[in-house]
C-alpha cells in the first residue's frame, strides 16, 4: 500500500496512515489477545455480500452477507481443539453451523464476540479432528463505514450531470478484511476465495479474478456477479467494487493479461497512460523475476480510479485501486511531474503483485519484506522500462528516500525494521517511513553487498520458494545467501549474520574517518540528533566501499572493507597524503561519514576545483551529511558546513540540490523568513543557486529536465531571486490574458 502522503510526497518523506480506526492503545503485553492462535487454518472462503440500492446510494448503512469457511485444524501446544476463533465484522451473526467432511454437523454450545479485538469464539461441545477438514457456515450483518474508509465503504462524486453518483469499494489492509465478512484476518492464513457480488441492475463489479459469467438474475432488481476462484492469498489483499465505473484498455495490449483502467465516465480520457504503462511494468517484472504474472491464476489487472481514498494506493491482487490524481492523467493539464509520480505509483502497486500479494509477511512485524520491495523496486523496475531512461530514477531513490529516512531514523524513538507490532494500533504504525524508505535502502545495501546479478538471482529464488505463502526475513536471506560470494563478505561471516542488526536494531551508524599516515582509521557510532552515543551497545557490520583520486575502478559501491567492531585501520588508501577520499561510494550503504576537519578541506578543495571528479550521489551524500552534522549536537558548525559547501555556485545537477534544499528548507523554517538570520541565508541561498538557475528556461524542456526546472524554479522564487520572480509574474498575466 502507498499512503497519500507518500504518494503525493515522492520527493520527500513518507506519511503516516491518515486515519487510525482503533483508537484505545493497548500494549504489546497483550499480544495474544489480538492474535488467533493458529489451530485453524481456512484453504477456502465462499463469500457472497448482498448490497441493495439503498445502502449504494446512502440510505442504509448495513449490508447481509453469508460465508462458508473450508479449514483443517492443528494442535498447538496443550490447546484443546474444543473452539474456533476468527474474526467478524460485529456479534451480528446468525445460522452459525459447522460440519465436518463427511456433512455430519459439529454442535455448537455458543459463540461470544470481543468488541476490542473483532475475535469471535465459537465453543463447540466436542473436540475438532486434525484429520478431518471442516465448514463453517454464517450469515451476518456488516456495517458500510462512511467516515473510515476502511473495510466496505461507500464513496461519491458528481457525474457529468452535476448529479450525485454513489459507489461501493474496499480497503482491507491491515486490519480491515474482518469489517467485511468473517474470516481469519491475519496474513499468514492464506486462502482460495469464491466471490460473489449480489447488487443492483445498472451497477458492474470488479473483484480480484474475472466474473465466471455475465450477471444472474437474481429478482427484485437484483443481480448477482460470480467470481473465479482466486490463487490463495492473504484477507487484506481481496477487493470488489460496486459502481457506476466504465473502463478503458490499454494499446497493443497482448492476449495473456487483460489490462483495464476503469473510472467515473467523465475521466475516461485520462485512463490511457496508466493502462500502456501498466503492461510496460508488469512485462518488466515478468522480466526481472522469471515469475510470469498470468501464471499466478490471474489473467487480469484492474486499475481503479476512487474519488474518496484513504490510502495512496492499494496493491489488491488483480484489483489495484488509487486516489484519482495518482493513476489519472490529463494530456493537456498534466505536467512531466505528475507522468513519472502517476508511473512511479503504479510501479510501487505493481511491485507487490509479488512482493506482498504472491510473497506475504508472514505477520507485520515485517512489512518491509512488502514495503521495502514495493518502495524500492518502484525505482528499479523502471531502469528496466526504457521509455523511464530520461528520468534517472536509480538515482532519485538516494534524494526522495535514503536521505530523508536517515532524518527519521536519528530519533532516539525510532524503532527498528522487525520492531513487534501486536495491537491494530501497532499494525498501522507500521506503516511508517522506517518499513519503506529504510527498508527499501537496506536491501540496496544488500545488492550492492552481493551484486546486482546475485540479487537478482536471490529475488527470483526467494519468490520461487516462498510463492502462494508467507516469508521472515529470515527467508529472504536464505535465498541470497545461496547466490552471494564469499568475497564480498567478512570471514566466516554470513549475509544473514550482516544483515542482523540492520533489521533488528534501530537507528544507524555513523562512520569517522580519520587519517593516519597513508592510510585511515574508521570508528562507528549510532547517529543522533541529540548526541553521539559513544555508549551504544550496537555494533553494525558495515561494508565499507571508498574512492580516492588515483582508483581506476571509481565509486563502485562492492565494499572494499568492513566495519565489524568499534574502530579498524585500512592501510595503504593513499598514494598522496594530500589526497582526498570518499566512504560509502553513491551512498550505496545506509550510513553517514564524518571526517577529520583536514579531510573534509581535501574535498571541499576538489568540490570547488572540480566537483565532477566527485559522483554526483557522494555530492548529495556529502551535501545532506553535513547540513545534518550542523543540525546535531556538537558534530558540525553551520558556518563549516556552508564553507565546504561554497561549491554550489557551480553545481548544476539535479540530484545534490535536492539534498541542498532539504536541508536549506528546514533551515529556512527553523530561523525565520524575516529573522535577520533569515533574511542572510535568502540572500546566500540565492547567490548559491544562481549557476544552475541561468542555465535552465522557462520554456518547457525535455523531461530529462523537468525535475529540475521545478525543483530550482520554486527555490529561486522561493528564496527571492528577483529575475525569477519577475518571469513567474509575467507568465501568470500572461496565463491571465490568454488561458495558457
Amino acid at each position: 500500500m502507498i499512503y497519500l502522503g507518500i504518494a503525493l510526497l515522492l520527493t520527500s518523506a513518507i506519511a503516516s496512515p491518515v486515519y487510525n480506526a482503533y483508537n484505545n492503545a493497548v500494549s504489546s503485553d497483550d499480544y495474544m489477545g489480538y492474535r488467533l492462535p493458529g489451530t485453524q487454518i481456512p484453504s477456502n472462503y465462499k463469500l457472497n455480500i448482498v448490497v441493495g440500492k439503498d445502502v449504494i446510494e446512502n440510505k442504509k448503512n448495513t449490508f447481509d452477507g453469508m460465508v462458508e469457511i473450508t479449514f483443517k485444524v492443528k494442535k498447538v501446544g496443550d490447546e484443546k481443539l474444543d473452539y474456533i476463533k476468527l474474526h467478524t465484522p460485529s456479534e451480528k451473526t446468525s445460522e452459525v453451523k459447522l460440519k465436518n467432511d463427511k456433512a455430519a454437523e459439529v454442535k455448537i454450545k455458543a459463540h461470544e464476540f470481543n468488541k476490542t479485538s473483532s475475535i469471535m469464539t465459537i465453543n463447540l461441545e466436542s473436540e475438532l479432528d486434525p484429520k478431518m477438514t471442516y465448514v463453517l457456515s454464517m450469515s451476518y450483518t456488516g456495517n458500510v463505514d462512511s467516515k473510515s474508509m476502511y473495510g466496505l465503504y461507500r464513496s461519491s462524486f458528481k457525474n457529468d450531470k452535476n448529479e450525485t453518483d454513489y459507489l461501493l469499494t474496499t480497503q482491507f489492509e491491515p486490519v480491515y478484511a474482518r469489517w467485511a465478512f468473517p474470516c481469519f484476518d491475519e496474513p499468514k492464513f492464506k486462502a482460495t476465495f469464491d466471490i460473489s457480488i449480489t447488487h443492483p441492475k445498472g451497477y458492474s463489479v470488479l473483484s480480484n479474478t474475472l466474473p465466471v459469467d455475465d450477471p444472474k438474475e437474481n429478482g427484485d432488481d437484483q443481480l448477482t456477479t460470480t467470481f473465479k476462484t482466486t490463487p490463495k492469498i492473504s484477507t487484506y489483499l481481496i477487493a470488489f467494487i460496486v459502481s457506476h465505473f466504465t473502463c478503458t484498455q490499454g494499446e497493443n495490449i497482448d492476449t495473456n493479461v487483460i489490462h483495464q483502467v476503469c473510472s467515473r465516465g467523465e475521466s475516461s480520457a485520462n485512463r490511457l497512460l496508466a493502462a500502456n504503462w501498466g503492461k510496460l511494468i508488469l512485462n518488466a517484472f515478468e522480466d526481472y523475476t522469471g515469475v510470469i504474472y498470468n501464471q499466478t491464476g490471474l489473467l487480469k489487472m484492474h486499475q481503479v480510479a476512487i474519488p474518496d481514498f484513504g490510502a495512496g494506493a492499494m496493491e489488491n491482487w488483480g484489483l489495484v485501486t488509487y486516489r484519482e490524481r495518482l493513476v489519472l492523467y490529463d494530456e493537456k493539464e498534466s505536467s512531466d511531474l505528475d507522468k513519472q509520480s502517476i508511473v512511479s505509483v503504479i510501479a510501487h502497486e505493481f511491485t507487490h503483485q509479488w512482493f506482498g500479494d504472491l510473497v506475504t509477511c508472514n505477520w507485520w512485524n515485517d512489512i518491509f519484506l512488502n514495503e521495502g520491495f514495493a518502495a524500492y523496486f518502484q525505482y528499479i523496475i523502471l531502469t528496466q522500462v526504457a521509455e523511464a531512461s530520461p528520468w534517472q530514477v536509480e538515482k532519485q531513490m538516494i534524494v526522495d528516500q535514503l536521505q530523508p529516512v536517515l532524518v527519521d531514523d536519528a530519533a532516539s524513538s525510532s524503532k527498528a525494521l522487525t520492531a513487534i507490532a501486536a495491537t491494530p494500533d501497532e499494525v498501522n504504525a507500521k506503516f511508517n517511513t522506517i518499513a519503506y524508505n529504510k527498508g527499501a535502502s537496506i536491501i540496496r545495501m544488500m545488492e550492492n553487498i552481493i551484486g546486482s546479478d546475485n540479487f537478482k538471482k536471490g529475488v527470483t529464488k526467494y519468490l520461487q520458494n516462498k510463492q502462494f505463502s508467507n516469508a521472515v526475513p529470515s527467508d529472504l536471506l536464505s535465498a541470497m545467501e545461496e547466490q552471494a560470494t564469499k568475497a564480498n563478505l567478512p570471514e566466516d561471516t554470513s549475509l544473514t549474520k550482516v544483515m542482523q542488526n540492520w533489521l533488528n536494531v534501530p537507528g544507524y551508524p555513523v562512520v569517522t574517518v580519520t587519517q593516519r599516515g597513508n592510510g585511515i582509521i574508521l570508528k562507528q557510532n549510532r547517529f543522533l540528533y541529540d548526541k553521539i552515543n559513544p555508549s551504544s551497545k550496537s555494533i553494525w557490520m558495515i561494508p565499507i566501499s571508498y574512492t580516492v583520486p588515483s582508483d581506476e575502478k571509481k565509486f563502485d559501491t562492492a565494499p572494499k572493507a568492513w566495519l565489524s567492531t568499534s574502530s579498524i585501520p585500512i592501510k595503504n588508501v593513499f598514494k598522496n597524503n594530500s589526497d582526498w577520499v570518499i566512504v560509502n561510494n553513491k551512498q550505496g550503504a545506509f550510513y553517514r561519514v564524518q571526517y577529520a576537519n583536514s579531510l573534509w578541506k581535501r574535498i571541499a578543495d576538489q568540490l570547488m576545483h572540480d566537483h565532477t571528479k566527485i559522483d554526483v550521489l557522494n555530492r548529495a551524500q556529502i551535501i545532506d551529511d553535513l547540513f545534518n552534522f550542523a543540525r546535531a549536537d556538537n558534530q558540525m558548525k553551520y558556518s563549516q558546513a556552508f564553507q565546504h559547501l561554497n561549491y554550489l555556485g557551480n553545481e548544476t545537477e539535479y540530484f545534490p540540490w535536492v539534498s541542498a534544499l532539504h536541508s536549506l528548507n528546514f533551515l529556512l523554517t527553523r530561523v525565520g523568513d524575516h529573522t535577520t538570520l533569515g533574511v542572510s541565508l535568502k540572500l546566500k541561498v540565492v547567490e548559491l543557486i544562481g549557476g544552475v538557475y541561468s542555465t535552465l528556461s522557462f520554456e518547457k524542456d525535455d523531461s530529462k529536465l523537468s525535475l529540475q526546472r521545478d525543483l530550482i524554479f520554486n527555490a529561486a522564487c522561493k528564496y527571492g531571486a528577483e529575475d525569477c520572480i519577475k518571469n513567474v509574474t509575467t507568465l501568470f498575466e500572461t496565463y491571465k490574458t490568454t488561458g495558457k
